[in-house]
C-alpha cells in the first residue's frame, strides 16, 4: 500500500560520525528519547515524504556566530553553503535521474527558491569533506539535498544517501523553507 505523509519539521537530526543528535528550533539539543525517535523515522520512513517547512530560529538579535555548547550558533550575516553540482531555481518535477557528488564543499542538489517534486530519483553524495563543520551541521553545506531560499520540495518514490564526512542526507535552511 502506498501512502504520503506530510512533515513539518521543528527541528533537525544531527548526525556525526555515527551518532545522532536532535537538536530543535533554537539550536538546543533534545534529550536522546527525541534522536532516537527521528533516527528509526528516517530508517522505517514511508514511501513519500513531503518537506513542508522547517522552522529556524527567530531570535537573530545576536549574530556573532559563536555557538554555546551544545547549541547552535547564532545567524551569522551571510552563511556559506558552498557549491552544487545541480542547482535548481525554477518550478518544476525532476523524474527518473540520478544526481551525485564526490565534491567538497559541495551539494549533489540543491534547490533554490523554488517549488520542485522530485520523483524516482536518487541523490547520492557519496564523498567529499566539508571545510568548516559548522556551515555543514547548521547550513547544509556538503549535504545530499539542500532546499534553501524558500524552497518547497516534494520527494516521492526517491531514495538520499551520504556516505560524506559532514554531509547530511537532507537539509533545509532558511526563512520559509
Amino acid at each position: 500500500m502506498k501512502y504520503k505523509m506530510t512533515v513539518l519539521l521543528a527541528c533537525a537530526l544531527l548526525l556525526s560520525n555515527g551518532w545522532a543528535r536532535a537538536a530543535d528550533k533554537n539550536g538546543d539539543v533534545l534529550p536522546r528519547r527525541f534522536s532516537d525517535a527521528m533516527t528509526w523515522n528516517l530508517q522505517n520512513r514511508v514511501e513519500d515524504i513531503t518537506i513542508t517547512k522547517v522552522a529556524v530560529p527567530s531570535d537573530s538579535a545576536s549574530r556573532s556566530g559563536a555557538a554555546e555548547k551544545g547549541k547552535a550558533p547564532s545567524l551569522p550575516d551571510q552563511v556559506s553553503q558552498g557549491s552544487a553540482a545541480r542547482n535548481v531555481t525554477e518550478k518544476g518535477v525532476l523524474e527518473d535521474q540520478v544526481f551525485g557528488s564526490t565534491g567538497n564543499d559541495e551539494n549533489a542538489l540543491r534547490v533554490t527558491g523554488a517549488s520542485v517534486t522530485l520523483k524516482n530519483v536518487e541523490i547520492m553524495k557519496e564523498e567529499g569533506t566539508s571545510s568548516s563543520t559548522e556551515n555543514g551541521d547548521f547550513y547544509g553545506m556538503n549535504a545530499a539535498l539542500l532546499a534553501t531560499g524558500g524552497a518547497r520540495v516534494t520527494i516521492e518514490d526517491s531514495s538520499v544517501h551520504s556516505a560524506a564526512p559532514n554531509g547530511n542526507g537532507l537539509f533545509s535552511y532558511g526563512k520559509g523553507t
